[in-house]
């Protein structure tokens, strides 16, 4: 796929994507091509090959209307890649979602979507968006220590859980994501952030904990936004004493 009007599709049914197979390059792979052309037919996808973005600045579309299952590898390298298929999405045991080489890795299905494999930042230039709705065990394996980006654009269910920052999952930016419920354990440098404009009232923490000082400060030209819902308790990081909220 070169990254023109390119679109790999089928009908109704399931596509099997078999252990040899590579799939790599910009477009569209789904029932939907690189425009959302719509193909007919509940369209899921089984992956058991490579799905890999590797044209940079542009896209690879994973946008079947049906279930994503990935079983190998799906990977931005270089490319940027957006998962958002019409139904749930399965990143099974022993199986790779990952981000290198300055490559975006969004995952965005419109359904419920569970890592059982791992999720993986593999340098500092590369991104990987939580999308979606999705609880905390949903996430499963993150690892960031080689200190790229994990954004949160979508909706994170923490109820009756704790999110734990650490190095190996890096800081965890909000970028119009928010997060329901629960305690965030941050640790150092570890910690959440907030993007600005245009994520104003978009970056939320509804009814949450936070363990360690929360600071709301701009990183850029652009100001730093949280809306709070439902109360924000802050404590410090070891939970012992009262944390600040700090605005800037």
């Amino acid at each position: 796929l070169d990254g023109g009007a390119d679109g790999i599709g089928n009908g109704e049914g399931t596509l099997t994507l078999g252990a040899n197979a590579v799939v790599q390059g910009a477009g569209g792979l789904g029932a939907q091509n690189y425009y959302g052309n719509y193909y007919g037919g509940i369209n899921h996808l089984v992956n058991n090959g490579k799905i890999s973005a590797t044209l940079a600045g542009y896209s690879l579309y994973v946008n079947n209307n049906g279930n994503l299952t990935n079983n190998k590898t799906i990977e931005a390298d270089g490319g940027i890649l957006s998962i958002g298929n019409g139904g749930t999405f399965t990143n099974s045991s022993g199986a790779l979602l990952e981000a290198k080489n300055a490559g975006v890795l969004t995952i965005a299905p419109a359904g419920s979507w569970s890592n059982s494999g791992t999720i993986r930042v593999a340098d500092a230039t590369s991104t990987v968006n939580l999308g979606g709705s999705f609880t905390l065990a949903a996430i499963g394996t993150l690892s960031n220590s080689a200190g790229g980006t994990v954004n949160l654009t979508g909706v994170l269910d923490n109820t009756g859980s704790t999110l734990s920052l650490s190095n190996t999952t890096g800081s965890l930016n909000l970028v119009g994501g928010s997060i329901t419920g629960g305690t965030v354990q941050q640790a150092g440098a570890n910690v959440l952030t907030f993007a600005g404009y245009p994520y104003i009232n978009y970056n939320t923490l509804d009814g949450v904990t936070v363990r360690g000082d929360v600071n709301v400060q701009a990183s850029d030209s652009n100001y730093a936004t949280l809306s709070i819902r439902n109360g924000l308790t802050v404590r410090s990081e070891d939970g012992l004493s009262n944390g600040v909220l700090n605005v800037s």
